[in-house]
């Protein structure tokens, strides 16, 4: 770890906040750990109201549980404070990720009971107000490092730049980057995929992790299969069962898996061809329309919960945010 002004032996607090739930909390609070354990700091993330983010924060970051029960909304923030620290004992630094349902009067007086900094994160939405973040500085004061804009689209880049932003530096707001969205940090793995539709694997269940970005029809274009199909990777293609030669041709193109519809298992050198091209082979009893309306609903389930998702979203804020203040708060230097 590089230390910056001095000898650093204490330690140091950030506290995640956010104006809404999925704004990104999670995603900044575990990606910040990373980097910061790869300058060889000692780091502990907690969120003191949730014990489920225990599972992710243990499976994308290695740490084990505290054991201890989640605070109530309504204990004293000291007490949360001091469940926090002790969650903490001999680390560098805590990252608390917060929680929008103790309110941001609460959230003060968690933060000033850690004596932490506070880095805001919101999801940008077409239309949203900066003037409803107006209480981040007057509450937060000199402990707010600055604010993460995430998710912006591809089409208001400008909007967000011109508008958005010098809003929120008009209410003495710092921004500290915009993190475009992603597609990545928006998908579900074959797992997770294969229960939302309550499918079964034919085949291909040790593959389950893998992240599903894209979603193609078979049958359902004039071009060639293999031209269709090339068009994406990382994708799962939705096919009739019986349709061995759309089946093949997905398969003759990166394809990370295939859904057959109307509970139809294909034959049998289709099946020898997924084993080969390493290609889970997914059963739903649904039609193919009925599988694709299902899907609609899947990001409403999406977590970040996946090493994949941490490497891009350290990518994205390595390349759109000012990651420099946040550290120079915790006494660290980080390297680019």
């Amino acid at each position: 770890m590089r230390v910056l002004d001095g000898a650093k032996n204490y330690m140091t607090a950030i506290y995640i906040f956010s104006d809404e739930a999925s704004a990104g909390k999670t995603a900044l609070a575990v990606t910040l750990a990373s980097l910061l354990r790869r300058e060889g700091a000692s780091v502990v993330v907690v969120h003191p109201f949730d014990d489920i983010h225990d599972e992710y924060y243990a499976k994308l970051l290695g740490q084990a549980g505290n054991g201890a029960s989640p605070a109530s909304l309504s204990d004293p923030m000291d007490r949360v404070a001091d469940s926090c620290r002790q969650a903490a004992e001999e680390c560098d630094i805590l990252i608390v990720e917060g929680s929008t349902s103790i309110g941001i009067e609460s959230a003060r007086e968690l933060v000033d009971a850690l004596d932490a900094g506070v880095v805001g994160i919101t999801q940008h939405d077409h239309g949203k107000d900066a003037n409803d973040l107006s209480e981040w500085s007057s509450t937060f004061g000199d402990r707010l490092i600055g604010v993460v804009v995430n998710g912006r689209t591809e089409y208001q880049g400008t909007a967000v730049t011109t508008e958005f932003v010098p809003a929120l530096e008009g209410l003495g707001i710092q921004t500290l980057g915009v993190v475009p969205e992603d597609r990545k940090l928006v998908s579900s793995s074959i797992d997770q995929i294969v229960e939302h539709l309550d499918g079964r694997y034919l085949q291909g269940d040790e593959y389950g992790d893998r992240i599903i970005e894209h979603f193609l029809v078979g049958g359902m274009g004039l071009d060639s299969g293999t031209l269709y199909f090339g068009i994406r990777e990382d994708k799962a293609v939705i096919v009739r069962g019986d349709r061995p030669d759309i089946q093949m041709a997905a398969l003759h193109t990166p394809t990370s898996c295939l859904i057959m519809t109307n509970g139809t298992e294909p034959v049998e050198y289709i099946v020898h061809e997924a084993e080969l091209e390493e290609a889970p082979i997914v059963i739903v009893d649904t039609d193919t329309l009925d599988t694709m309306k299902a899907l609609r609903t899947l990001q409403d389930g999406v977590r970040f919960d996946h090493p994949d998702k941490v490497e891009r979203f350290e990518a994205l804020l390595r390349e759109n945010v000012d990651l420099g203040a946040i550290f120079e708060r915790l006494g660290v230097g980080v390297a680019a």
